[in-house]
């Protein structure tokens, strides 16, 4: 018999990516912890199937903070974003620093980096160089 591939537990939505600029990805809700949903989680937003209703088992999380201290990435005026799910038509970024120079949290499963916005308005689709 032919393989057909498993769809996946959520719908890959624009919800997301509308609701967190920086990256943000539909979750099976029952995949997180309370303390997960609270940290990283939209309370209100949920994920859109293809049809265009409501999946109540999902909802739209971020993937990337700031992390605290010293070397933040917001201390060193950057966003953190997931480079997977970023929006790019939105950001503008001159570069994005390497991991152990400028740190982010990622939720896991996540992959985050520093980026910084040199300048506001429309992005555009090419991605940054690291810096």
């Amino acid at each position: 018999p032919p393989l057909t591939a498993t769809p996946p537990a959520c719908p890959n939505s624009d919800c997301c990516r509308a609701t967190y600029l920086e990256g943000g990805s539909c979750t099976l809700t029952s995949t997180l912890t309370k303390k997960e949903k609270k940290t990283w989680c939209s309370k209100s937003k949920q994920c859109l199937t293809k049809t265009g209703t409501f999946n109540p088992n999902c909802v739209c999380c971020k993937n990337c903070k700031p992390s605290k201290g010293k070397r933040s990435c917001k201390k060193n005026k950057g966003i953190c974003v997931d480079p997977a799910t970023v929006n790019l038509a939105y950001f503008n970024f001159g570069c994005c620093y390497y991991e152990d120079k400028v740190k982010c949290s990622a939720r896991k499963e996540s992959n985050c980096v520093c980026c910084t916005k040199p300048n506001t308005g429309q992005g555009s689709q090419v991605k940054p160089l690291s810096c």
